[in-house]
């Protein structure tokens, strides 16, 4: 028993070590929050006392040990890459791994992480000849110790959270995950993540505190009741991928000004900054609370709502209350459209079209890999000429996505960076130079705005800060999670600017266009800055994305409703359509063994498909395709699907022909 408690204590001390990266930070937090500290031993240790059931519990405590280490070391890799700590919600993100991992691993990586696994490999083999087993005879007498071994450990964990909870000290609401785990601890933070999930029901749910909810936002609309004719301009919000302005960060200088066109905007059009839920990673989160006006600060620790809730369920969003004035909402994201499940979560958000990475033509990539940003303009411009009514346009950038290599990719770069010597100012200059590039992106697309002469609102804001390994006192502006928007509006739609939480813009742009729709902007609208804010906030969360719809039935005079699977009435999936120009068949002919597919709007994501079978497919233009191997001798109808470079397919694909080899 007091074996396990030092070395519980032991291991503490090197995961959170490896979490804060310093001896001082650790110090700190050991006397600093001496019942935290203990808090995060006895986790570790109640662990550890589960091998106490077995006969080779010597073995099973070193493996665990080794368990922990290795969590440690995957916390203090993904903050370098990141800034956001690791925890359960991570592990839902491992399929999509696969799609970015090149552009993040380099050979030395890669050979860093086999030698990593084969020392911990040998070290398990080797633990597990040398360590003794634990006799029959010993065994069957200590079952009855080992129960009471992890009884003790847990009684004791419930007592010190009973502790530490009554003065405040823990919590289940995380605005902020870094410094969550700064003041939490490790072992704390990712158990916690790993048992709560969602929104929990508040103590406070009830039809009745809904309902006055409802009648409040009611009567804060008949107070303020605008009156004269409705504006529907174009709406168009680019969220800018980890954009930042770089001369925030005190000590370095630049050749050029990375971003000389955002600069000019910001001088001549509303702006603020904006408190985003992440820092580093976790764009989604940042798009969720954009969209439908909810904070992501009310789900369990690192949780993506994408990821778990949106799933299955309907949230109410932009799109949505948008709908109801005839707009038309598509989403423009150029990677791939199975990244965060974004293909299946926008029909639950409302969108009517999606155009991914994988229905868009003439694609440049980053030294990284990364899609460039170039092709946006002309497809946001493409995608308001389609449209007979309004438009919602959200798009999502990726060219400045990380990683940033730590060493010369660029030859000639335009902009060179200056800083401290002992600085690697490599990455630095890498992110300034592909800044310089979506800065051109958004000029372009502003020139062309200008030329349409329609009423339009432009919002363009960063998603984050980029996984710099940015520190709070290395900035002018000292808060990791500030971001910066800017809103360019045609003449007779100004506005103001000033600071904005990220849940709270959609609300402003909304206002902007003259549409007070929609509950969670009429909330905003009444309850912001109020004391009850932060506890409405959570009940109507609940009530929308996990309880029974309360509020619905409350507006249901407003919003066209739908029963979900568990019977209650809420926003409808919509119908998403993919890319902008639809992928289509006209013919294919067979000479020997080529099979030759004619038709419109290929890429070099496309496929040739015969019945089930996906064949592999040679992009020759954009109207035309080859397949040269295995081709089948009979089948039933022919299709080109659109897929990702793992071949998942996004979309439903072109018509169908019959297939008959002739």
């Amino acid at each position: 028993m007091v074996s396990i408690l030092i070395n519980g204590f032991f291991l503490t001390l090197v995961v959170e070590l490896l979490s804060r990266s310093s001896f001082p930070a650790l110090f700190s937090f050991v006397v600093g929050s001496p019942l935290k500290f203990i808090c995060n031993v006895l986790i570790i240790s109640l662990t550890l006392t589960l091998a106490l059931l077995s006969k080779r519990r010597y073995f099973l405590q070193a493996l665990i040990s080794i368990f922990w280490i290795i969590l440690g070391v995957v916390n203090h890799v993904v903050l370098i890459y990141r800034m956001t700590p690791f925890s359960a919600e991570d592990l839902k993100l491992l399929p999509a791994l696969r799609m970015i991992i090149k552009n993040y691993v380099t050979p030395e990586i890669v050979i860093a992480l086999v030698l990593f696994a084969a020392l911990v490999v040998t070290s398990i083999v080797l633990l597990y000849r040398k360590l003794p087993k634990v006799s029959v005879e010993t065994k069957r007498g200590s079952v009855f110790a080992a129960a009471a071994a992890i009884g003790a450990v847990g009684l004791c964990l419930v007592l010190t959270m009973d502790m530490v909870s009554r003065t405040d000290a823990l919590s289940d609401n995380y605005e902020n995950l870094a410094v969550a785990y700064d003041n939490y601890g490790f072992a704390y933070m990712l158990s916690n993540s790993m048992i709560e999930g969602g929104i929990g029901e508040p103590d406070s749910y009830a039809r009745w505190r809904i309902d006055k909810i409802a009648r409040l936002i009611r009567e804060e609309d008949e107070e303020n009741k605008e009156t004269g004719e409705e504006i529907t301009p174009d709406i168009i919000m680019i969220q800018l991928e980890s954009f930042f302005d770089p001369v925030y960060v005190n000590g370095y200088s630049y050749s050029q000004d990375p971003i000389p066109f955002f600069r000019s905007l910001k001088r001549r059009y509303p702006k603020g900054f904006l408190d985003v839920p992440v820092v580093g990673a976790g764009t989604v989160n940042t798009e969720f609370e954009i969209l439908s006006g909810m904070s992501t600060s009310c789900f369990a620790a690192g949780e993506y709502p994408y990821n778990t809730i949106l799933q299955t369920k309907t949230a109410e969003t932009m799109p949505y209350i948008l709908r109801q004035k005839g707009y038309t909402s598509t989403a423009i994201h150029n990677n791939t459209g199975t990244f965060y499940h974004r293909d299946k979560v926008f029909s639950k958000l409302g969108f009517d079209r999606f155009i991914p990475l994988e229905y868009m033509y003439g694609i440049t990539r980053t030294p990284t890999n990364w899609a460039k940003d170039e092709v946006l303009p002309d497809l946001i411009m493409r995608t308001l000429d389609a449209s007979e009514g309004p438009d919602f346009i959200y798009t999502i950038t990726v060219q400045s996505h990380g990683s940033y290599p730590d060493h010369p990719v660029i030859d000639n770069p335009r902009i060179s960076v200056g800083g401290p010597q002992a600085v690697n100012i490599n990455p630095l200059e890498y992110y300034v130079n592909q800044l310089r590039d979506v800065d051109n992106m958004i000029k372009t697309l502003v020139a062309a705005l200008k030329e349409r002469e329609k009423p339009a609102i432009l919002v363009m804001y960063g998603d984050h800060l980029p996984a710099l390994g940015i520190q709070e006192q290395n900035l002018l502006h000292p808060d990791l999670y500030d971001t910066e928007y800017v809103i360019w509006t045609t003449p007779g739609l100004e506005t103001d600017g000033g600071n904005l939480k990220a849940e709270n813009l959609g609300t402003k742009v909304l206002s902007i266009a003259g549409i007070r729709e929609g509950i969670m902007p009429r909330f905003h609208r009444r309850f912001d800055d109020t004391e009850e804010y932060e506890e409405y906030l959570k009940l109507l969360e609940y009530d929308m994305l996990y309880g029974d719809g309360f509020i619905f039935k409350d507006f249901e005079d407003e919003i066209p409703l739908a029963e979900d699977e568990n019977g209650v009435e809420t926003y409808p999936a919509s119908k998403l359509s993919f890319g902008l120009d639809p992928v289509r068949v006209d013919s294919f002919s067979v000479e020997g063994d080529v099979l030759t597919v004619k038709g419109s709007n290929f890429n070099e994501h496309s496929k040739v498909q015969v019945d089930d079978g996906l064949l592999e497919t040679e992009y020759v233009d954009a109207g035309t395709l080859r397949v040269t191997e295995n081709i089948p001798e009979k089948g039933e109808v022919l299709r080109v699907i659109q897929c990702d470079e793992y071949l998942d397919q996004i979309g439903d694909g072109s018509n169908e022909i019959s297939f008959t080899e002739s």
